[in-house]
């Protein structure tokens, strides 16, 4: 079927990255002389948003049935081995899955060992013109650099999480110092110089020192922004008492995984412009 909505709004960056890292898997688990196929059709539209079907095929080495229940867990390979997997991080599959998610759309596959692989992923964008288009422009226009120039560290052990945070702050102007421990995040913090860093993302539960822990050594450091600097907690809980938790350690406010772009942008950006003000 034909494209009948050519322009739409929102999600390019998203979009590229989940078809990248679709495509690069074709390539990376392809045989020799093989193919891959990429295609975009429109499948539907409501007068306001048009839904597009992408796929990417291969001809490749192709997955097994039990394989296909993990293969979006982070740093899952089905062929360890293999000399092709040691050139990724093992997280394209999951970065995938993420973005699909958070555009609301759906990621289906269909695969034959020795025979390939076919991604099919279902999405849906407001289309120009359109009342949902403006009120999508609105938003993200107003988000899309809101962090310009601010640097943010972000504490985060696992490297999913991490990625997905720099590159969500990233994307809205930010410079990312990345740490992968509250250990390390104090230590950047006290390495820093006063003032340098805007505002602080940390994970509740890290090695060695944990989110907790590590705000209160931050909070009650000898320095003149340790009690100003903005810090948010990222947890996978959201009920009261790990919220009371949080906020009892010193912390500003908390933001649940999964993320979501947009507002993880809003609440930094309004924490950082109440400490300037």
């Amino acid at each position: 079927a034909a494209v009948e909505h050519s322009f739409v709004h929102g999600g390019a960056v998203e979009l590229k990255r989940v078809l990248l890292n679709l495509i690069g898997n074709a390539v990376k688990y392809n045989r020799d002389g093989g193919t891959v196929t990429v295609g975009c059709k429109e499948t539907g539209f409501d007068g306001e948003r048009a839904t597009y079907e992408f796929v990417v095929a291969d001809t490749g080495i192709g997955m097994s049935r039990e394989f296909l229940d993990r293969m979006y867990e982070p740093f899952t390979q089905e062929n360890p081995d293999d000399n092709r997997s040691q050139n990724g991080t093992g997280l394209g599959l999951s970065i995938a899955k993420m973005f699909v998610d958070e555009m609301g759309g759906t990621i289906d596959v269909k695969s034959q060992l020795g025979k390939g692989t076919t991604f099919t992923v279902s999405l849906s964008f407001p289309v120009c013109g359109t009342d949902a288009c403006a009120r999508h422009e609105t938003e993200v226009g107003e988000n899309s650099r809101l962090l310009e120039g601010k640097t943010i560290l972000v504490a985060e052990d696992n490297d999913l999480n991490m990625e997905i945070a720099r590159f969500i702050l990233e994307n809205a102007g930010a410079t990312v110092i990345g740490t992968t421990s509250g250990r390390s995040a104090v230590n950047a913090f006290l390495s820093s110089d006063v003032g340098k860093i805007d505002a602080i993302f940390m994970d509740v539960m890290m090695p060695d020192t944990d989110g907790i822990e590590a705000t209160k050594i931050i909070r009650t450091a000898d320095r003149s922004d340790s009690g100003s600097v903005p810090i948010v907690a990222m947890t996978a809980n959201a009920f009261p008492d790990d919220v009371k938790k949080v906020l009892d350690a010193g912390m500003n406010a908390h933001h649940p995984k999964p993320l979501d772009s947009q507002k993880l942008i809003r609440l930094l950006a309004e924490l950082i412009e109440n400490r300037e003000s």
